[in-house]
């Protein structure tokens, strides 16, 4: 791969409102940071589709593909509800918040980005997809607290808000050691116009 290469991910960006429905679940995890990493809340967001190191011939492709997306991809309503861990709360890894849609919204416009990358030779992605926002992450060799499963177990229903998503951004993934940081290559508004 070039040296010019960008390692891009396209994805929904949560609003302010919904960032701000998580600051009370970010502030419990924080205190167990020896074996939780949190997520920085600003960088909040359901992941649609991972492409990796893409040159810049085929992200010039990318960006006017993401532009031409059919007109009935509009804005998708959701419940952010309930916490959960992959793969389990004996063994997790991931501390997630659940995303609850209505009718199959998130779904559409996942498929119609993994058909339109698919166009671009990219792999389709052979897990199904289940949405859901990564809150923290458990340290590489540390257990999770008794207090933070029993957490997540009371909150496994929380409504925490509903809100929606309104833009699909391709994003720039620059690994630090401080943790990503990510910046917009190109937002598509999803006004359904």
């Amino acid at each position: 791969m070039s040296s010019n290469a960008k390692r891009l991910f396209i994805a929904l960006p949560f609003t302010r409102e919904a960032v701000d429905s998580l600051v009370h679940v970010e502030h419990e995890l924080r205190i167990f940071r020896e074996e939780i990493k949190t997520v920085d809340m600003e960088n909040y967001h359901i992941t649609i589709k991972f492409l990796g190191d893409v040159d810049r011939v085929r992200t010039e492709r990318i960006i006017q593909s993401i532009h031409e997306l059919p007109p009935g991809t509009g804005i998708v309503d959701f419940s952010l509800k309930g916490l959960g861990v992959f793969p389990s709360l004996h063994n997790a890894s991931v501390i997630w918040a659940g995303l609850i849609e209505r009718n199959g919204e998130l779904k559409n416009l996942y498929d119609a980005v993994e058909g339109l990358c698919s166009a671009l030779d990219f792999s389709r992605d052979k897990r199904s997809f289940k949405p859901h926002l990564t809150v923290a992450r458990v340290r590489k060799g540390a257990v999770l607290p008794n207090e933070v499963k029993d957490y997540i177990s009371r909150n496994s229903e929380t409504l925490y808000c509903k809100s929606f998503f309104d833009r699909l951004v391709l994003f720039e993934s620059r690994l630090t050691s401080g943790g990503p940081i990510y910046s917009e290559v190109t937002t598509r508004y999803l006004t359904g116009e």
